[in-house]
């Protein structure tokens, strides 16, 4: 049997954890990576963090809300950053927007990928400063959002965040 762990990290939702028979015990040479993301229990079950957080609800299916990674921390609460991707995707009809934080409870940087749309760029900004309680929110265009290299679908948050600090923001 497969199962699913939602690690609770003091947030409503928690890192996801699964195991079962698809899921390796360990990686091959690779000591760090077991360390990082390999648990085993009592029980001698061995748990994989997947990096992502989300939740399960009443009808017991799975939300993704956040990479572990990409978590969005406001003076109040933390929120995934998918929710606030999604929130300003479909609020502003905008195909593609990453998000990233460059230190706690400070600045965030929207990318965009919609450059014709620059005359939103201040409701966009007003929105996730009421909404979320953020108050230094900044917007980058950016051709492509980048992707890992192994699923080449993830958003390469790490490559943003360089992106971001090269422009000094």
């Amino acid at each position: 049997d497969d199962h699913l762990l939602i690690e609770n990290n003091h947030l409503q939702e928690g890192e996801i954890v699964v195991s079962g028979e698809h899921v390796c015990n360990d990686y091959w040479k690779n000591e760090i990576a077991n360390n990082t993301f390999k648990i085993k229990d009592k029980n001698g079950t061995v748990w994989h963090r997947t990096g992502d957080v989300g939740f399960l609800d009443s009808e017991a299916l799975l939300w993704l809300t956040s990479r572990k990674e990409s978590l969005i921390f406001t003076p109040t609460q933390t929120k995934g950053s998918f929710v606030i991707e999604l929130d300003i995707q479909t609020t502003f009809n905008l195909s593609r927007v990453a998000v990233i934080q460059h230190t706690k409870h400070t600045q965030i940087t929207v990318f965009m990928t919609e450059k014709n749309r620059a005359h939103e760029k201040e409701n966009i900004i007003k929105h996730i400063q009421n909404k979320y309680n953020l108050c230094d929110v900044g917007i980058i265009y950016i051709e492509k959002i980048p992707v890992d290299t192994r699923h080449y679908s993830k958003t390469n948050y790490a490559q943003l965040k360089q992106i971001a600090n090269a422009k000094q923001l």
